[in-house]
């Protein structure tokens, strides 16, 4: 009597399995499951069933157990085929790697960490026929370099991966940002040894490169004239990171410069005006002034007398001066005006009939025609004054209507001022130079 051999096939994935039965029969299995050789073997024959063609595609590697025995008085039914995938590592060349930290990642799961140059290799296994994907995760830092994998991709073909090449470059990235204000002419910016010409507002990226993790200065190379600027540079030191630095700023303002000059003969107090702005007042014994408000590069500048120096006396008419300025006016160049002259003297007064005067040369009293009233009468007429910013306003002691020329002479004799007092009213008003 004759007893067959069969088993049972195990995970079976790729083709071309070969059983074969004490190295005679063979047989193919192409599927898990129930398999069974045809020779029939008598009662007290060996057995022995072994793996001469293992799988490919994928490739695997089948195990037989209970493959083997002897044949008593029954089917040997118990032999057991187990097929496992083989798996391959992956492994390949890191080159280029300057700074530290550099990660590589194996198909978005296995990690690893390289801190030199040359050979790599993950400890995961792909299965044979499975894909495989190397990946940088984290780019190296100090300096920050970029890593580019090659060859790095592809499907497990029944053989270990030796060839994944990765290489690790520093990057240089550039610098700029934007200008504004820039008015004048000649600005300049320096990066290192790089020096760009600035012409107008607007954005602005240096030639030079820079390499990550290396330090970056933007200066001003050479400050814009016509008129004279000043420029500040905002974010314009840093480390380069591994990006394009494109936020600094160049902001631009206009220099302003002093205006003043010197003063000569002043007693009393003088108001002078800045450009129709800012009123400054000088006061006697100063030998200098100096308005607080500058006047910008390249505008003009014009310098006014607003009120004339009046002081008081008691029982008598003021004391007044007259003052004049000379190279008042002109365009702020670069520097500051100081050549301003502000020359000041004792004014007299006098009208067209006598005039009395004081020991300091003051006006007491004068008499002057009324040309209104019949016969010429002449009456006394006295001076006093509203202080800074006016003219002398006269006064009459009668309500009478009064008309008059009244001219001013300096020291040296030279009419200086004319003008005509009119409108005297019945609260004694007689009217104003």
């Amino acid at each position: 009597m004759t007893y067959a051999v069969s088993g049972t096939l195990f995970g079976l994935e790729g083709t071309g399995l070969v059983l074969t039965l004490n190295g005679v029969e063979s047989l193919s299995p192409d599927v898990d499951g129930a398999f069974a050789f045809a020779a029939a073997l008598e009662d007290g024959t060996a057995y022995s069933v072994t793996v001469t063609t293992q799988p490919i595609g994928p490739v695997q590697t089948c195990v037989v157990v209970q493959g083997s025995g002897t044949i008593s008085g029954a089917d040997a039914s118990a032999v057991s085929v187990t097929c496992t995938t083989v798996r391959y590592s992956i492994a390949g060349t890191l080159s280029g790697l300057e700074g530290t930290g550099v990660t590589l990642s194996l198909n978005g799961t296995a990690s690893l960490s390289r801190s030199v140059n040359g050979a790599f290799g993950f400890t995961e296994t792909v299965a044979d026929g499975e894909p495989y994907v190397v990946t940088v995760t984290a780019e190296p830092v100090s300096p920050v370099q970029t890593c580019v994998v090659a060859q790095g991709s592809g499907v497990i073909d029944g053989a270990d991966v030796t060839d994944v090449i990765v290489t690790c470059t520093t990057v240089p990235h550039t610098v700029g940002g934007s200008v504004s204000g820039l008015e004048g002419t000649g600005l300049s910016l320096t990066l290192g040894t790089e020096v760009r010409p600035i012409l107008a507002d607007g954005d602005f990226t240096f030639a030079t490169p820079v390499l990550p993790g290396v330090g970056y200065t933007v200066g001003v190379g050479t400050p814009p004239s016509g008129p004279a600027q000043t420029c500040t540079v905002s974010n314009g030191q840093g480390t380069m990171p591994s990006a394009d630095v494109t936020d600094v700023s160049v902001t631009c303002v206009t220099d302003s410069y002093p205006v003043g000059g010197s003063v000569t003969g002043l007693e009393g107090t003088v108001w002078i005006q800045l450009n129709g702005d800012e009123v400054l007042g000088v006061t006697g014994g100063a030998g200098s002034f100096s308005f607080v408000t500058g006047v910008e590069d390249g505008q003009p500048y014009e310098v006014s007398i607003i009120g004339q120096p009046v002081r008081r006396r008691s029982g008598a008419s003021p004391l007044e001066e007259l003052c004049e300025l000379t190279a008042a006016t002109g365009v702020m160049d670069g520097a500051s005006v100081q050549t301003i002259q502000l020359s000041c003297q004792r004014a007299v007064w006098t009208t067209l009939d006598q005039t009395t005067y004081d020991d300091q040369g003051v006006i007491t009293q004068y008499t002057a025609r009324d040309y209104s009233s019949s016969g010429g009468e002449l009456e006394d007429r006295y001076l006093q004054s509203e202080g800074p910013g006016t003219d002398g306003v006269w006064f009459t002691q009668d309500d009478t209507n009064f008309f008059g020329m009244f001219r001013v002479y300096n020291e040296a004799g030279n009419l200086i001022h004319e003008s005509t007092v009119t409108n005297i009213g019945l609260d004694g008003v007689l009217g104003t130079l």
